[in-house]
């Protein structure tokens, strides 16, 4: 409602108004309820919402959107009392598995809505939890909550705790958590853990995961050595660290960037610069780059740069192809990435040529030949798994190769697109599908 409007109403006085209001719920039902429930004590409020709740699995499939869309207005609107809030919202989580298959079954094309009302039920929440002045119920209502199976969007609640709850009161939590996580399913233990690190507290972080159930993961010492450095623990941060090793090429660039940040706060440039090379060197990025150079090396950026070509061109690693595509692409050397493409080309990286910013890069650099070998890749995929609901862009693949052939003047040792086309229709001529589809595509150009 606009300001003005709001003062020409108050300006009306307390008869008209209830005039007004008499009128309108004379001629309409729905606002006449509103008034009622709007009239009626909190606590009577706070009952009539509770039996909605409790009762949902008796509402239809198809009602359950509206009623859920009003519960959670009408809790915000009439519920003052934040233990009665906390109550109500704590309501819904013990249905949320039921509520979650009905939208997944039913009304799987309203899965915004679905969404919409957790994060409603998260913000009124901590809305209440904010307001509560009873902190130790508060933390019981926690716990509650998460001892309720089914609760699975604790991510997001993890990220927002730290807005509702003093680091006292989040060290209580965890510590109380970690006493009865024997009775926790283990599903649970990734949430205490979550809790601890964005306290952050190392050493409760550290005792809450090792009574997970990937406890003898030596990936757990990067989590916690990434939570000491939070804590600004960085001896202890580097001594956990140093006992890990990994072989993966993400968790790999994780390590590097966590030893970076622990040379950082223990003030060792030396070390920060070598970690710092090794990052760019392993996963190299425009910002990796630009991360480098604000440190004081003794290289210029265009030196980093050839070096770094020079490393990419003898790289026969299939994980880094990815990233070190982007990487000269980034740098406008299109003419390294097509003989980095070339030098890669026995490997079968179909896994990457999927990569549409990959076709779109060459497209953009004219390199059409580079560009039909990923187009001829996806065509004969298509034709080799003999999946019919692929055809229709088999046979755009196929248009596209034709177009592409028109701008190709040097072939190299490839072969054209008629030798190409020929040998697809010798192998594959009997997917009459197929071939009526493009056919067809033909005739509806023409």
């Amino acid at each position: 409602m606009k300001e003005n409007d709001k003062q020409a109403l108050s300006q009306l006085g307390v008869d008209n108004l209830i005039s007004l209001i008499e009128n309108y719920a004379d001629i309409d039902e729905f606002f006449s309820e509103y008034i009622e429930r709007y009239i009626k004590s909190e606590d009577e409020n706070y009952l009539r919402l509770k039996k909605i709740i409790e009762n949902i699995e008796d509402e239809d499939e198809y009602t359950i959107r509206n009623t859920l869309s009003e519960y959670f207005r009408e809790i915000e609107l009439l519920i003052k009392d934040p233990k009665k809030g906390i109550q109500l919202i704590t309501k819904f989580y013990d249905n949320y598995e039921y509520i979650d298959s009905i939208f997944e079954e039913y009304l799987y094309n309203c899965d915004e809505d679905f969404e919409f009302f957790s994060y409603s039920a998260q913000d009124l929440f901590f809305k209440y939890i904010r307001a509560c002045e009873d902190r130790e119920y508060v933390l019981d209502k926690i716990i509650e909550l998460i001892y309720i199976e089914g609760f699975d969007s604790y991510y997001p609640f993890v990220n927002s705790i730290n807005t509702a709850l003093t680091k006292d009161e989040q060290l209580t939590l965890v510590s109380n958590l970690i006493n009865q996580s024997l009775k926790l399913p283990f599903i649970k233990y990734d949430l205490i853990a979550d809790l601890a690190k964005q306290i952050p507290n190392g050493a409760i972080f550290e005792k809450a995961i090792v009574k997970d159930i990937s406890n003898n993961n030596k990936y757990d010492l990067l989590k916690i050595a990434e939570v000491y450095c939070a804590e600004e623990k960085y001896d202890i941060a580097l001594s956990k660290l140093k006992n890990y090793s990994t072989s993966n090429y993400v968790d790999e660039e994780q390590m590097i960037k966590l030893y970076i940040e622990i040379y950082k706060g223990l003030k060792n440039t030396t070390k920060q610069i070598e970690y710092a090379t090794t990052l760019f060197e392993n996963h190299p990025t425009i910002k990796h780059l630009d991360e480098l150079t604000k440190l004081p090396i003794s290289y210029e950026r265009k030196e980093l740069i050839n070096k770094q070509i020079k490393l990419i061109l003898n790289n026969n690693n299939i994980l880094h192809f990815s990233d070190n595509m982007k990487f000269l692409f980034d740098i406008r050397r299109a003419d390294i990435a097509e003989k980095y493409f070339y030098n890669n080309i026995d490997k079968r990286l179909s896994l990457f040529w999927y990569n549409n910013n990959l076709i779109s890069n060459f497209i953009e650099a004219k390199n059409y030949l580079i560009v039909s070998i990923l187009y001829r890749d996806k065509v004969e995929n298509i034709l080799n798994d003999g999946n019919t609901k692929a055809y229709d862009k088999g046979v755009y693949y196929l248009r596209k190769l034709e177009a592409f052939s028109n701008e190709i003047t040097d072939w190299k040792d490839f072969p054209n697109h008629y030798d190409f086309f020929k040998k697809i229709k010798i192998n594959h001529g009997r997917k009459y599908s197929f071939w009526n589809k493009y056919s067809s595509n033909i005739n509806n150009m023409k």
